[in-house]
């Protein structure tokens, strides 16, 4: 019997809790998130808001280069499903 438990625990799927952002807001957040750092980097009323700014910034640009490459990397692949299927033809 606890084998049989064991190997159903084993074959069951976690379902995955899918939130989605729409895209427009998706796109949008990391030009929100510079401005909010220049924003707070203008301010500069506070070493705080400073550091704040300086992080907001900081993730705008590793936002942007990370899906970048990420759209790249699947661009290339596509490139590359599509020359194995010409080759294959």
């Amino acid at each position: 019997m606890m084998n049989r438990q064991r190997a159903k625990f084993g074959t069951t799927k976690r379902k995955r809790l899918a939130l989605h952002i729409p895209e427009p807001v998706y796109e949008a957040l990391p030009y929100v998130y510079a401005c909010l750092g220049v924003g707070l980097l203008y301010l500069l009323d506070s070493g705080v808001m400073a550091v704040m700014g300086f992080v907001l910034l900081v993730s705008a640009g590793l936002i942007v280069y990370m899906r970048n490459s990420a759209r790249k990397r699947a661009y290339q692949a596509r490139l590359r499903k599509k020359q194995r299927d010409w080759m294959d033809s």
